[in-house]
């Protein structure tokens, strides 16, 4: 039997099918069953069923990839298929509508049990319905041997009413799953394919006279606080009573009909305040929750869109559904920490990328407070590599498609506050059939703005959203004489007319993004930018193994042939839940309450900016600290959207002590909300005092200590104190991160971003690249020449290198001058290095810096940035002060090894060991960055720069415990987010330069 005919036909689905309503839990229904669990199961290596393979089982919902066989050590086989992952380009040959002869296909099997009361129940006027929520990416539905549907679009709801085909007693229920049909043409979403039924199944029964459809929407009045409930439902009685709170409302069905609700509060996400309404009739019953908002958007003179009668900022996130060891499969205990992480970083919007997600998801949503991006399942970005040639968004033939997915979306999820906009898809192109999508919305839902970041034009869309908008642009729309290209001024004229977002920025692939802080300036700067949401939440790393050893697979991990590597491994939170360094920093630029401030003697001036929306800025304590000490509470109680200037008197408070202004949430928004607690830190700011950097180290005498201070090996330092010590050398190259790698979008080193709006140098070569062209990652010493005198209790070493590559005319001359002995009556060493690169250098470095293998510390703790790491433009999140950690805990590791673990305006370093302690102090000099207070970064590693870039996973390191490595740097290159974004801006870009080092090394 073959099933070829349905996978490559070009249709929504059909079949004997509910219409597409609004989603209502299964349990509600009458004679409910789950369908979850096991299954008969075969897996076909293509569309012919072959009825000799034996029967196997599977426990659904899942992809089949999942519920392979297993080692003795729990660890996956992969003998039911391996994920593919693909960015744009399709896994097959590019030929609609046609798929692969191979083509795996699930065949699953099961029985279950009918009453005679479900057949009174149909006798008299009811239906029995199977549900599914989400099978990829076509199923073929049979009971009882008799077609009953045939699904297609993998994440969309689908009822098929079987009353006229079940029988009392067993039933069976089959259904055939392809991994291939012909919408996987248009459901090309940038992650990794995978077949299966992956959301519930559900088995009811739906009575006569119940109620069939419910759309609620809560509207609310800014201009006078009146909440009102329009309601429509659907049933066959005349009539139905609606209960909110202590009142009773008799209304008719089958039509609109409107209640004003008293004392209500509105809906907004820092105060999602939801209502139960309950809807009666003679046999139904159901609860709703409903919260009241209202947007509204403007075009012309002031685009802007507003909620609740004030502007809407977006500080938002895209979120996929992925887990390591599930897929899209729905996972309660994840999607609650992830919700819950997000809201403790300050994070207020969600973009459903690029589908619309489990039901589940919008419920929390509404619960916890999130403004949500609803996107409908499509995407057909692959037909990009033919210039959009047989794009189905332009062909009548996939129209009924496109509208199927619409509608689909927009009546399952209607009910939810949370959602403010509907999103008609992903890069699929602009075509007729995407216009008639938004047609089909707009009648359905009035109510919300609609989005499709590629309507550029805003033919069809309410909002202007561009994705990975680089800042010049943004200034360019949103200011009146911004300078625009000559041959686009009518364009950009009519784009000035809309409100504008970032429906993605900031790819956060690897280490990075850069620059998050000025994106955000951009919301409090301009009426018409919005915000957006940043590329993206989570790695969609797979959980696999390598000769027992774990690790998280990316694209070409599984034998793909055709695939985007590490592409997918794209978010602040890791595969395995762990928060990356971007989150953190994400979290201090999204403060809902932004504090300016600074110190005079006796007093402070803090300007506060309340971005809170509904709440005022007292919901949040500000104490005042001095080190350990609390000064006092800075009160404040500003209006949301609102900002005021304090004036806050204290004898302790001078402009030469570091100040602390930490605020804590000290009271919850909504009794009840799970994720809120008092008392937990929502934001840090610090005021410091200005470094005066010297242009040289200070001198002293200097006079012999009592016992030695160092060690040589030949010419070369081998102990430094208690310290051994070895591979003492220049450190210019790092391990580059994914956007160091990055070539896709244009370069800023080599075109600036001031003229070209942005785009820097187009097809340009990777930093990396570039850096190994210089052939910094090859440098060596070709000259060198050294003076000693003293001894080791009291000396002096100099030591002038010539470092160069056989790649580059150019030399980096590296002078270290090492002078030990008892400094200010104590023992130690100074190393003042001075790294000076000759003429012909250009474009950027990736550092400058002197590396040291030392032993392993016990632990490590410092005087400056911390506690987290920090680069020049990823360093929101940072303060100054003492801290201490483990030396595994001061790397962060990334799908790929890359760079990580900087902590910039190192005041002092001890290393600590079992029998004794390391101190570095470090001086401060003019040849050092600004941004690090002129102070050197640390890094402490377990393996090296060149170790790191060698490797293409963390297990591919191999591990050592006999030596470790510390990096002091004069400076280093920004991160930007030019994996898929724009290149490190030039104020953040690191370029060759004299630079000296100074660090005193002491016992402790």
């Amino acid at each position: 039997m073959s099933t070829q005919q349905h996978i490559q036909e070009i249709s929504a689905s059909t079949g004997i099918l509910v219409p597409p309503r609004t989603w209502r839990p299964a349990t509600d229904y009458l004679h409910h069953l789950s369908l979850n669990g096991e299954w008969q199961f075969r897996l076909h290596p293509s569309a012919q069923i072959d009825e000799s393979l034996p029967w196997e089982t599977i426990t659904l919902p899942c992809h089949w990839v999942f519920s392979s066989e297993r080692d003795a050590q729990r660890h996956l086989l992969w003998t039911r298929g391996k994920p593919i992952y693909t960015n744009m380009q399709f896994p097959f040959a590019l030929n609609p509508p046609h798929v692969p002869q191979n083509n795996p296909t699930g065949e699953h099997r099961r029985t279950f049990e009918v009453s005679a009361q479900v057949l009174q129940e149909i006798a008299s006027g009811g239906r029995a319905i199977i549900r599914f929520l989400g099978a990829e990416s076509i199923a073929q539905v049979r009971v009882n041997g008799v077609p009953v549907a045939i699904l297609r679009g993998s994440r969309l709801m689908h009822e098929v009413d079987i009353s006229s085909v079940i029988r009392e007693g067993t039933n069976t229920i089959s259904v055939i799953v392809s991994q291939w049909s012909a919408m996987s043409y248009v459901e090309d979403q940038d992650q990794w394919w995978l077949a299966g039924i992956f959301r519930d199944v559900d088995f009811y029964v739906e009575r006569a006279r119940s109620f069939r459809d419910v759309r609620v929407h809560g509207d609310y009045d800014p201009h006078t606080g009146a909440c009102t409930l329009h309601i429509r439902v659907d049933c066959d009685d005349d009539g139905y009573t609606c209960r909110i709170g202590e009142r009773e409302y008799v209304l008719r069905s089958g039509r609109w009909e409107s209640v004003v609700v008293e004392s209500a509060l509105p809906w907004s996400p820092d105060a999602p305040h939801l209502y139960p309404i309950t809807l009666t009739n003679a046999v139904d019953e159901r609860t709703i929750r409903v919260g009241f908002r209202r947007v509204e958007v403007f075009h012309g003179d002031r685009p802007r869109i507003l909620l609740n009668g004030k502007k809407l900022e977006l500080r938002g996130v895209n979120r996929h559904e992925t887990h390591p060891d599930k897929g899209r499969t729905f996972d309660p205990d994840q999607l609650r920490r992830d919700l819950t992480m997000m809201k403790r970083h300050n994070i207020n919007a969600i973009r459903t990328a690029h589908y619309s997600h489990d039901p589940r998801f919008y419920d929390l949503a509404d619960e916890f407070g999130f403004w949500v991006v609803c996107e409908v399942d499509l995407e057909s970005h692959g037909f990009v590599f033919g210039d959009w040639v047989g794009n189905p968004t332009d062909s009548p033939q996939w129209r009924a498609v496109y509208e199927d997915r619409a509608l689909r979306t927009v009546s399952r999820d209607y009910n939810h506050p949370s959602i403010i906009i509907w999103s008609l898809g992903n890069e699929s192109g602009y075509g007729e059939n995407l216009a008639r999508s938004a047609a089909l919305i707009r009648r359905e839902d009035p109510s919300r703005p609609i989005h499709y970041e590629g309507d550029y034009d805003g033919r069809i869309t309410d909002i202007h959203s561009r994705m990975y908008l680089p800042l010049e642009q943004i200034h360019a729309i949103c200011s009146a004489d911004g300078d625009v290209p000559i041959s686009d001024v009518a364009v950009w004229g009519h784009v000035r007319q809309f409100p504008l977002i970032n429906c993605e920025y900031a790819h956060a692939m690897g280490n990075g993004p850069g620059a998050l802080i000025d994106y955000d300036e951009c919301i409090d700067t301009y009426e018409q930018y919005h915000g957006g949401f940043v590329w993206e939440w989570r790695d969609h790393g797979l959980r696999t193994w390598d000769n027992g050893q774990e690790y998280f697979g990316y694209g070409g991990d599984f034998g793909e042939r055709t695939h985007d590597s590490n592409f997918v491994m794209d978010g602040l939170v890791r595969s395995d839940d762990v928060p990356s360094p971007a989150l953190a920093e994400l979290k201090a630029v999204y403060a809902p309450v932004k504090l300016v401030a600074r110190a005079e003697v006796g007093r402070l001036i803090v300007e506060v900016r309340n971005r809170f929306h509904a709440q005022r800025s007292s919901i949040l304590t500000t104490r005042v600290y001095v080190g350990d000490t609390c000064l006092g509470v800075l009160e404040h109680d500003v209006a949301p959207g609102e900002r005021e200037t304090i004036v806050w008197e204290n004898a302790s408070v001078s402009p030469d002590v570091v100040i602390d202004l930490v605020s804590c949430r000290n009271e919850v928004a909504v009794p009840g909300n799970s994720w809120e607690e008092e008392g937990w830190e929502v934001s840090r700011v610090q005021i410091r005092p200005q470094v005066r950097p010297l242009s040289y180290p200070t001198d002293g005498s200097v006079t012999p200590a009592s016992q030695p201070l160092v060690s040589f090996d030949g010419d070369r330092l081998s102990r430094i104190l208690d310290l051994p010590v070895s591979d003492i050398r220049p450190s210019l190259w790092r391990a580059p991160t994914d956007n160091d790698e990055s070539r896709g979008f244009g370069s800023f080193s080599l075109a600036s971003p001031g003229n070209t709006w942005g785009a820097g140098l187009e097809g340009a070569p990777s930093s990396a690249d570039v850096w190994r062209a210089s052939g910094l990652d090859k440098m060596v010493c070709h000259e060198w020449q050294t003076d000693f005198s003293g001894d080791e209790y009291c000396g002096c070493f100099v030591r002038e290198e010539v470092w160069a590559s056989d790649q580059s005319p150019s030399r980096v001359n590296v002078a270290w001058h090492w002078e030990w002995g008892v400094f200010d009556d104590e023992p130690g060493v100074r190393l003042s290095v001075d790294v000076m690169p000759s003429a012909g250098w250009k474009g950027t470095w990736p550092r400058t810096g002197i590396h040291l293998a030392i032993p392993r510390p016990q632990h490590v703790s410092w005087l400056g940035y911390g506690p987290g790491e920090a680069y020049v433009d990823s360093r929101q999140a940072v303060t100054l002060g003492h801290f201490d950690a483990d030396p595994q805990d001061l790397e962060f590791e990334y799908a790929v090894p890359q760079e990580n673990g900087t902590r910039i305006g190192m005041r002092e370093l001890t290393l600590n060991y079992d029998s004794y302690t390391v101190s570095l102090n470090a001086h401060p000099h003019i040849s050092l960055p600004e941004y690090s207070d002129y102070y050197p970064s640390f890094s402490v590693h377990k393996y090296d720069e060149f170790e790191l870039t060698a490797a293409r996973h963390p297990y591919e390191l191999a591990t050592t415990e006999e030596f470790w490595h510390l990096y002091i740097d004069g400076g280093q290159h920004g991160l930007g987010s030019r994996t898929c974004g724009p290149d490190v801006y030039p104020r953040s870009a690191w370029t060759p330069r004299a630079v000296t080092i100074t660090v005193d090394m002491k016992r402790g």
